[in-house]
């Protein structure tokens, strides 16, 4: 399947499009910024780590299209800290007024073994996996809208969710490593279904919750010594951040990732899940909006 998205993606020309990936200078993340760039795109990777980020884009700079100009920086963002999403998004717009937003794609994460708090008083998990990318979404949808064709993909878990209580969506009371992973699953599920019922009908912007399977990165990295040697063992099973880029640009690029598409998970190889895989009650998506 790798193959075959990567010949159809290398037909693709990008030159003009814009492209923003959160959580880019690491994983999924970094690989899809540079086979977007690849192909002409211009790209704006966010993040934490800046060190990581200029040789990002020192990659970008050298392969992509010697006959495109295009334009590629890092911007700064931490976004489990609601406070500094608005402060990014509120410069990206000003900065970028007139920009129309083909993709954004957000794929920083973590999973923390116990619960700890922001310093906003926040879950830090369901800040990171969900809070933070509802918001984020929701703030640069006017970029969004301005673009010709816009597609919104989630990188998390889709399908593997669970019923939500949403008197302790945070799970003050009940946390564990399996009920934050189920939790947050969930809830990338219906932010996705709830964006598209708000802003698909009238316009060409699709939002997708994307489950990557096993792929190799460092996602478990800062959870002690155990998990990093189960990372570690992981990817030497696991499928390369780069080939999981080529799934990512399909989807941003395929007709069949239309609007008439949006608000569904989408499997390691592309497929649909559906939303029939979403397992919680009627109106939680609405609850969890409000």
């Amino acid at each position: 399947m790798t193959v075959l998205y990567r010949a159809k993606n290398n037909l693709l020309k990008l030159a003009g499009k814009n492209v923003l990936v959160v959580g880019g200078t690491g994983g999924i993340g970094r690989a899809a910024a540079i086979r977007f760039a690849q192909l002409g795109a211009n790209v704006t990777i966010a993040g934490r780590n800046r060190t990581a980020a200029d040789e990002v884009i020192g990659i970008m700079r050298e392969q992509h299209p010697s006959d495109v100009d295009s334009k590629f920086e890092y911007r700064p963002i931490d976004t489990s800290i609601m406070s500094d999403v608005h402060r990014f998004s509120n410069e990206y717009k000003r900065d970028n007024p007139e920009l129309g937003l083909n993709v954004l794609l957000i794929t920083s994460g973590g999973l923390n073994t116990a619960r700890k708090t922001t310093s906003e008083g926040i879950d830090h998990n369901f800040a990171l996996s969900y809070l933070g990318r509802f918001l984020l979404i929701g703030s640069l949808m006017p970029l969004l809208l301005k673009a010709e064709k816009a597609r919104v993909m989630s990188v998390y878990s889709a399908g593997r969710g669970g019923d939500i209580n949403l008197d302790d969506p945070q799970m003050k009371d009940n946390y564990s490593r399996w009920n934050s992973a189920t939790y947050n699953s969930t809830a990338n599920d219906l932010m996705v279904q709830e964006f598209t019922k708000r802003y698909s009908g009238n316009n060409d912007i699709s939002f997708f919750h994307l489950m990557p399977g096993a792929v190799g990165t460092d996602i478990m990295k800062n959870n002690g010594y155990d998990w990093r040697i189960i990372s570690w063992m992981v990817k030497l099973i696991s499928t390369p951040p780069e080939d999981y880029a080529e799934v990512v640009v399909n989807i941003a690029n395929a007709d069949e990732y239309g609007p008439s598409a949006s608000g569904v998970g989408v499997s390691p190889k592309g497929d649909f899940y559906g939303k029939d895989s979403i397992v919680t009650k009627p109106g939680v998506g609405e609850r969890l909006w409000d």
